[in-house]
C-alpha cells in the first residue's frame, strides 16, 4: 500500500515536468555524435587517457582500462563541424590496440 502511495504521489510530481532537451546547436556548430570504436585480441590496459581531437581542438578527453578481446564501442555528444577527427593517446599508441572514430 505504502509504494503505490509513493509512486502515486511521484507521478503527480512529475507529470506536468517538461523533458529537459539538448542542445542540437550552439553558436552556430550542430551537437554531432563521436563513435570510437576500440578493438584487440586481448590486451590489457590500465588506466590510458585519450583525446578524440579535430583539427587543433579538443572535443573529448576519457581514459579506458580493462581488458580488451573484442570491439568495445563509446559514444560522446560533441559539438563539431563535418571535419574529420582522430583520436591521440596522450601517452603514444597502444601496440595491439585498433581504434576508429566517426562522427556522425
Amino acid at each position: 500500500m505504502l509504494s503505490k502511495w509513493v509512486s502515486e504521489r511521484a507521478r503527480k510530481r512529475f507529470q506536468y515536468r517538461e523533458t529537459p532537451k539538448l542542445p542540437t546547436n550552439i553558436k552556430g556548430q550542430v551537437m554531432k555524435r563521436v563513435k570510437v570504436e576500440f578493438s584487440s585480441d586481448g590486451i590489457v590496459i590500465k588506466h590510458t587517457s585519450f583525446q578524440v581531437v579535430q583539427g587543433d581542438r579538443v572535443l573529448v578527453e576519457d581514459s579506458i582500462s580493462g581488458k580488451i578481446s573484442d570491439v568495445f564501442v563509446r559514444n560522446y555528444d560533441v559539438n563539431a563541424d563535418g571535419g574529420p577527427v582522430s583520436v591521440l593517446f596522450v601517452k603514444g599508441g597502444i601496440t595491439g590496440l585498433n581504434v576508429n572514430a566517426t562522427l556522425s
